[in-house]
């Protein structure tokens, strides 16, 4: 079953937490093909939502990587200049980290079970 919102045409990054340090100035996420880690938004993979559901404990496993949509990711994005050159990034907080989070898919999934709770 799919989640109220969920679109399974939506394409998904992933964010890790496990490569992003709290003195670090840009969120990590994986680059395409599962081949890396990279802050710019041109560098980062998009994944489609069937790739990432055939494997949530991979991609979506809430304690090292989620899976966000990448709409959601890129409106975040501040355009910065380093010595990579000028690109799109999100800037790493606290507060950037929650918001990632609770976009990610799992939590998603978990909100619309517990109205699908309440309401039975």
């Amino acid at each position: 079953m799919t989640a109220p919102g969920l679109a399974l045409t939506e394409s998904y990054v992933i964010m890790s937490v496990k490569h992003t340090r709290r003195a670090d100035r840009w969120i990590t996420f994986w680059r395409p093909d599962n081949a890396g880690y990279a802050w710019r938004m041109d560098w980062v993979g998009r994944y489609d939502a069937d790739r990432v559901k055939e494997q949530p404990g991979y991609y979506d496993n809430s304690h090292g990587t989620y899976a966000i949509p990448a709409a959601f990711v890129e409106a975040r994005a501040v355009e910065c200049e380093d010595d990579s050159g000028v690109g799109f990034r999100v800037p790493n907080s606290s507060s950037m980290r929650r918001k990632m989070v609770r976009a990610a898919i799992r939590a998603r999934v978990s909100r619309a079970r517990a109205a699908e709770a309440l309401d039975a």
